[in-house]
């Protein structure tokens, strides 16, 4: 978006997002449990942005990396980690085709 919007342009878009940005609300989720998930290879959040919101995040909290880009391109073990992670804090218990 930066590359293709014009200094005003991206500031006005940057402002409307404002409002829902995550940073805003990020610390507030507990005692929802959170999972983040992120990608070494991104070509869209940087590492230390990847800390900063997790610098944010309130408790329960976790975290996993993935060797992978932004889409989690042929990374299927993200998935079945945020099935699992659901399941776990719903209760629910998966099936044989589910692990």
């Amino acid at each position: 978006m930066r590359e293709n919007l014009s200094g005003e342009d991206l500031e006005k878009y940057l402002a409307g997002l404002a409002p829902i940005d995550a940073d805003r609300y990020i610390g507030r989720a507990a005692p929802a449990a959170l999972l983040s998930q992120f990608a070494t290879q991104d070509e869209f959040i940087t590492l230390g942005e990847a800390e900063r919101y997790l610098r944010l995040a309130s408790e329960p909290k976790e975290v996993r990396w993935y060797e992978t880009d932004h889409f989690f391109s042929g990374t299927p073990e993200a998935g079945r980690d945020r099935v699992r992670w659901l399941a776990e804090k719903l209760g629910l218990r998966l099936g044989p085709c589910d692990d």
